[in-house]
C-alpha cells in the first residue's frame, strides 16, 4: 500500500466556462441615393420698369411661375440672365 501525503494533494475542480460576451452587431445604415440634379436652362429676362437691383419681381418659364431677385446694378428695361430649371411648380431663385 502506497502512502498519500495530504498535504501536497492537488483537487481538481471543474472549472465553470466563462460567459460569452455579446457581440456588437453594426446597425444597418440606409444607403445614400444620388438626387437627380434638375436639367438648368439660361433665361433672358426684361427687368420690368419700375424695378431695381434687388427687388424680387415673377417671370414665367415652361409653364412654372419663378421668384427672382433682380441683380445690383440692374435698373427697369434692362436684360439680365438667371438659370431656371425646366420644369418646377413655384420656386425663387
Amino acid at each position: 500500500m502506497g502512502w498519500t501525503n495530504a498535504e501536497t494533494a492537488v483537487v481538481r475542480q471543474p472549472v465553470a466556462a466563462p460567459a460569452a460576451q455579446p457581440v456588437a452587431q453594426p446597425i444597418a445604415q440606409p444607403i445614400a441615393q444620388p438626387i437627380a440634379q434638375p436639367v438648368m436652362a439660361s433665361v433672358n429676362v426684361t427687368c420690368p420698369a419700375g424695378s431695381k437691383g434687388g427687388d424680387m419681381i415673377q417671370i414665367q418659364h415652361n409653364s412654372a411661375v419663378f421668384n427672382v431677385a433682380v441683380p445690383a446694378g440692374v435698373a427697369g428695361g434692362q436684360v439680365f440672365m438667371v438659370q431656371l430649371p425646366e420644369t418646377a411648380a413655384v420656386a425663387s431663385v
